[in-house]
């Protein structure tokens, strides 16, 4: 963002008689962006364009390219037409508002997506730019990266949506703008240089799904903050990727390595790329052949992601809880309003180290299908005063205009301590000050609190109060059932003696943690690796009398009494 750029718009001012604005989303050279509410508290986003020829050509595109696409991929144009401020023209669009997280944000919160989800991700996207380079003459989006595309967290099952196109313009169009130092990795050449075409847009799936199968795009590319001269970082970008691609090996999918469609999709050539999405899905799904430079492969594909609940093992009792009076609440509140049931303001996970409090929380988000904001102490604490508050503002903020969501928060205990402790400094004071206002009723405003932490005498009481952390859930050691599935997971897609007993495996981990069984797991593995044979029955049980659990039952003990 520009700063001699000035917002044309302000928070309350009436755009019509129809739309409030409510904040600021992103401003440019050439357009500027708003979330607006209607009458009813809908939210939409709104996109004003300054009265020049640059911009007046981006919105013309940009309507063209919500009103052309059957697909859905551009978020649903709601209205159109001129605002007069000042005495000028402006033009707008008025589209629908995703309510979900950026790809980016999905990729780093899962520790590994497997090739069969990256494949499905990347052939949505690409379905999506098919019906915009279709168009007569071709729609060219010029910003397709790992942040513009918005997963639909509303949606039944997950869909994929363009959030950002600011550079979008017709095919041969003339037309150029800033470009965000942050997305140049996932830009071809020609694009940097303003002369995007399709094969630039399917140029930037290729990065994307490479960032999604190795968890980063494939060139670090680094720009001085300053550098805004198109020619000086294409000279930039072009040196970076002279050095070509290289990744580790993944599973071929119908005689076709996934590896070589990545390759070819990156061609610095357009002609050597393909050339419409049509191929590079055929590509995808083993139904075109092509020739490419292979490269050195050193490990097998990850094993396939799973979503929401189905990914933890057994809990059923606990996850049915979860379900009864979490989820179902959030999602069915005036059948809950009916019964006189309020809705959950905040649940607490609690419970030794190793458990699987937070993995636990992360699936519990998957499965409700909400916004998601991941908060760690690291990531609002400040050295300034009043800074902490600040941020911890800013969060609650960023959540309530993208409800309904989840703030989860790890470590909660170093969030909010107890404020009658002797070591908690006036800093601390103020931030536990800052949260209880937040918190107060801001279920009522879509936002759910999921705090995690292992030392829940360590909280400031007036945080577990009704009205803001609800619910305490107690997560435990996993019992026999859930060691059993724990071990069937971990252990599955290794090579495995025919001797494996999980059930004797689960009954000889009593009081072992999830952590505990991994590391298990693991240990036995690399045992069978140096002898470069199957996993056997004899090499877990060695593993396991030879780590003992790493919580003991004294520790365990103190949980009971944690939380009155």
């Amino acid at each position: 963002m520009s700063s001699d750029i000035k917002p044309l718009l302000s928070k309350g001012q009436l755009l019509g008689d129809a739309y409030e604005v409510g904040f600021l989303l992103n401003l440019s050279r050439c357009a500027q962006t708003y979330r607006v509410k209607n009458k009813a508290g809908e939210s939409f986003v709104l996109r004003l364009f300054k009265p020049n020829e640059s911009a007046i050509a981006n919105y013309s595109a940009q309507a063209t390219l919500m009103e052309a696409s059957d697909s859905a991929f551009p978020p649903k144009l709601i209205s159109k037409g001129k605002h007069k401020s000042n005495g000028q023209s402006f033009h707008f669009i008025i589209q629908k508002h995703i309510s979900g997280e950026s790809l980016d944000d999905r990729i780093n919160r899962l520790s590994n997506v497997s090739s069969a989800t990256a494949k499905h991700v990347t052939i949505a996207i690409l379905k999506g730019l098919e019906s915009l380079h279709s168009a007569s003459p071709a729609i060219i989006c010029n910003n397709i990266n790992s942040s513009s595309i918005i997963i639909d967290m509303e949606s039944t099952e997950n869909s994929y949506h363009l959030s950002n196109y600011d550079r979008a313009h017709v095919e041969q169009a003339n037309f150029k703008t800033e470009i965000d130092r942050h997305e140049i990795p996932y830009m071809a050449t020609e694009a940097i240089l303003g002369k995007g075409t399709p094969q630039s847009d399917l140029f930037s799936v290729g990065v994307i799904l490479y960032h999604l199968l190795y968890g980063s795009p494939p060139w670090k590319i680094m720009l001085p903050e300053d550098m805004f001269l198109q020619k000086d970082i294409q000279t930039i970008v072009a040196k970076a990727r002279e050095v070509g691609i290289s990744a580790p090996e993944i599973n071929s999918i119908s005689g076709s390595n996934l590896f070589d469609v990545v390759n070819k999709s990156l061609a610095e050539d357009p002609s050597k790329r393909f050339q419409t999405a049509n191929e590079f899905i055929l590509a995808l799904e083993g139904k075109a052949t092509f020739q490419t430079k292979n490269l050195k492969a050193s490990k097998p594909a990850s094993t396939p992601t799973t979503w929401g609940f189905a990914a933890i093992a057994g809990m059923e009792a606990l996850k049915e809880t979860i379900k009864t009076d979490v989820i179902d609440a959030l999602n069915e509140r005036e059948k809950y309003q009916r019964y006189g049931l309020d809705i959950p303001n905040g649940m607490l996970l609690y419970g030794p180290p190793g458990c699987g409090k937070t993995f636990f929380a992360e699936r519990m988000a998957e499965e409700v299908g909400f916004s998601l904001f991941h908060l760690k102490p690291s990531d609002i604490q400040s050295k300034w005063v009043n800074a902490t508050q600040g941020n911890i503002k800013k969060l609650f903020d960023n959540a309530r205009e993208n409800a309904p969501s989840i703030v989860f928060i790890d470590e909660l205990d170093a969030i909010v301590p107890r404020r009658d402790n002797e070591s908690v400094n006036h800093m601390n004071t103020s931030a536990v000050n800052e949260f209880l206002a937040q918190m107060n009723n801001c279920g009522a405003d879509g936002v759910f609190i999921v705090g995690a932490t292992n030392k829940p005498e360590s909280i400031d009481p007036a945080v577990l109060r009704t009205g803001r952390i609800d619910k305490k859930i107690y997560i435990p050691l996993p019992d026999h059932d859930s060691r059993k599935k724990l071990f069937e997971k971990l252990l599955g897609g290794r090579p495995l003696s025919t001797d494996v007993d999980i059930s004797e495996l689960a009954s000889r981990t009593e009081s072992y943690v999830s952590s505990d069984i991994k590391f298990i797991c693991d240990e036995a593995a690399r045992a069978a690796l140096k002898k470069d044979l199957k996993i056997t029955q004899d090499d877990l049980i060695k593993s396991i009398n030879n780590n003992t659990p790493s919580i003991s039952l004294s520790e365990l003990a103190t949980y009971s009494s944690s939380i009155n």
